[in-house]
């Protein structure tokens, strides 16, 4: 029984002691991360901490990166930095976006670059956007596409979570799929166009002057009316054929045709006449 207590207090210290070893930034920032759980919550609370807590942060988590040697964990501890304003953090993430193809790992970064909303990481994704490469699929479950195609989407997104853009064309841009939908050939075409028209704009991080782009074609609209079966053809009525009777007997009309009253009653009469002329004579 004593030897139970004393291993349950121990417990306790070395957990307390544990606890106070953890640097109070990452107890801070595993607090942040556990009291929100959407990523645009995340980067929200990160935006809004003041300026000398950002610094505190970096400078923290640039430790850990510096012990990080696995590539999956080096980019979400890069986008934690890129998040609270590190710019050589996201200069290294688009570094490994390139590296990376069409491995896997680009579509968290794709999800990162969308939801940082920045308008300077359109150009460093330019070239990416204008590769000239044929639409392939890769994977057997989580699918990946050439980098060129899936570049079109994570510039869209960019503009959808970006204040820096007039309405419209954040408006624009949410028109689009979301980026867990496969990418198309004309959704790359479209982002292409659009962004050589308004490359000097970039250049120039003049962001209000960019205008939309075009619209994906609407899907063709299915034809819903029933068939309706075709009526088969009326089949013509037997023509009716005359009896070889009736052929030779002229058609005669109902006036002309003597009824058996009308034969007995002249017959009746001839008779009365011929007695009575007969009685006559012989007187």
């Amino acid at each position: 029984m004593k030897l139970n207590a004393f291993l349950f207090i121990l417990g306790i210290t070395l957990v307390a002691r544990a606890q106070d070893e953890i640097p109070q930034e990452r107890r801070e920032l595993n607090e942040l991360f556990e009291s929100v759980q959407r990523w645009d919550q995340r980067l929200e609370a990160l935006r809004r901490l003041p300026a000398e807590k950002k610094e505190a942060y970096i400078e923290f988590t640039r430790k850990d990166l510096s012990t990080e040697t696995s590539p999956g964990g080096r980019d979400q501890i890069l986008e934690i930095l890129y998040y609270l304003g590190d710019t050589a953090a996201r200069d290294e993430l688009v570094r490994n976006y390139y590296r990376d193809g069409t491995d896997s790992r680009t579509a968290m970064q794709s999800s990162t670059f969308s939801a940082a909303g920045d308008p300077e990481l359109v150009p460093m994704l330019a070239p990416a956007l204008l590769c000239p490469e044929p639409y392939r699929r890769f994977g057997d479950d989580a699918f990946t596409y050439p980098l060129s195609f899936q570049t079109a989407p994570t510039v869209i997104g960019i503009i959808r979570n970006s204040p820096a853009f007039s309405a419209d064309v954040i408006n624009w841009a949410r028109r689009f799929p979301k980026s867990d939908t496969p990418p198309t050939e004309e959704l790359r075409e479209i982002v292409r166009e659009w962004w050589r028209a308004h490359e000097p704009f970039f250049r120039e991080k003049n962001y209000k002057a960019v205008q939309p782009g075009r619209d994906l074609k609407p899907d063709p609209v299915p034809d819903l009316t029933p068939e309706v079966p075709a009526s088969p053809p009326a089949t013509p009525a037997p023509p009716i054929l005359a009896s070889k009777s009736s052929a030779a007997t002229p058609a005669t009309s109902p006036a002309e045709i003597p009824s058996n009253a009308l034969l007995w009653t002249g017959a009746v009469a001839a008779f009365v006449l011929l007695a009575g002329l007969l009685f006559f004579w012989r007187r």
